[in-house]
């Protein structure tokens, strides 16, 4: 598959899908047609989709990056156009249009998907898994990373979109990662949990969360709690190796210099909670919560929020999801 932007083209490795979707080919009849022209075509975009294309440019809007995909049932082209300076309120916004020919057909229709003020193929980590079949299920999946340019956790997020109608359906919209865990080919989704980001007056950095970790079953993504219990062992692993230095900068003059230590104490519960473990995390907070306090402040401060997460609004919300339930509809929530 290749990716362009602008007039540069950039070869991106995707293994094939074990499904009848083929990778993008170049197109040998216009191939043929550069070869045997006296002055070669500077325009890389495929001849089929070109009329559309051209049309949107029309419109002020610049070609900023594209993608193209063939399957048996048709060619797909992704299409980020950018806004003109010119644009007011729009200035410098992205827009992205996914454009298909079906097989045998000339005409060629397109979806306008998000507009955001950035926008990319693929996931941040993995910017060549665009055109894929990731949860094997015999259908095209479309991935596009999206941000609003703010800075907080929820600000960027992916895009997966299935291709197996006459529009593209938005399957997930969600800060996360795509990685396979059980290698068994098909990814899961690995989704940041942001609900804790602005708690109680934590920094940034030092807020507690973790990561909610969806598999692919009979056809939908459902949250996997204890079934994922080596990914979350690993996160615990990481987040007692982080501790010792959260201890070393503790200090009674300062009370807020055991925040990082307190987000990694709440973040260990939530991973706890995340895995049905609810009873030996509770022990665990007890105790990291006690330890290491050498004001009154910081033990009051502390003991207000162990009750908040134990029994109080934080609480109820480690109560969801459970295992089994759904990743959340992108569409049932206000962007």
């Amino acid at each position: 598959m290749t990716i362009w932007a602008g007039s540069v083209a950039v070869a991106v490795a995707q293994e094939r899908p074990p499904n009848t979707m083929e990778e993008s080919k170049p197109d040998t009849n216009l191939e043929a047609a550069r070869t045997d022209a006296s002055v070669p075509d500077p325009d890389p975009l495929p001849v089929a989709f070109r009329p559309a294309v051209s049309a949107v440019e029309r419109k002020g809007l610049a070609v900023e990056a594209y993608s193209e995909h063939r399957s048996d049932a048709g060619r797909y082209l992704a299409v980020i156009y950018g806004y003109p300076e010119t644009a007011g309120e729009k200035a410098g916004t992205k827009s992205l249009k996914l454009y298909f020919q079906r097989a045998g057909s000339s005409v060629v229709s397109s979806s306008d998907l998000i507009e955001e003020a950035i926008l990319g193929f693929g996931t941040y980590e993995d910017a060549g898994t665009v055109f894929a079949d990731i949860n094997k299920d015999g259908i095209l999946e479309f991935v596009v990373s999206a941000a609003n340019g703010g800075n907080c956790w929820a600000c960027s997020n992916v895009r997966i979109y299935a291709l197996g109608g006459p529009t593209p359906r938005l399957m997930v919209a969600e800060p996360m990662v795509l990685r396979d865990l059980d290698g068994d080919g098909s990814l899961e989704l690995l989704v940041g949990d942001t609900r804790w980001e602005s708690y109680d007056d934590f920094s940034h950095a030092a807020a507690p969360g973790g990561t909610m970790v969806y598999q692919w079953r009979d056809g939908k993504y459902i949250f996997a709690g204890g079934e994922a219990k080596a990914f979350y062992e690993k996160e615990l692993d990481r987040y007692r190796g982080e501790l010792a230095e959260a201890i070393s900068v503790i200090n009674a003059a300062d009370p807020m210099s055991d925040e990082r230590y307190l987000g990694l104490a709440l973040s260990m519960y939530i991973a706890r909670c995340y895995t049905d473990e609810r009873e030996r995390g509770e022990e665990e907070l007890r105790r990291m919560l006690v330890d290491n306090a050498p004001s009154g402040e910081m033990r009051v401060k502390r003991a207000r929020i162990m009750d908040d997460f134990l029994t109080g609004e934080s609480a109820r919300l480690l109560r969801e999801p459970r295992r089994g339930d759904l990743v959340p509809n992108p569409m049932a929530r206000p962007r």
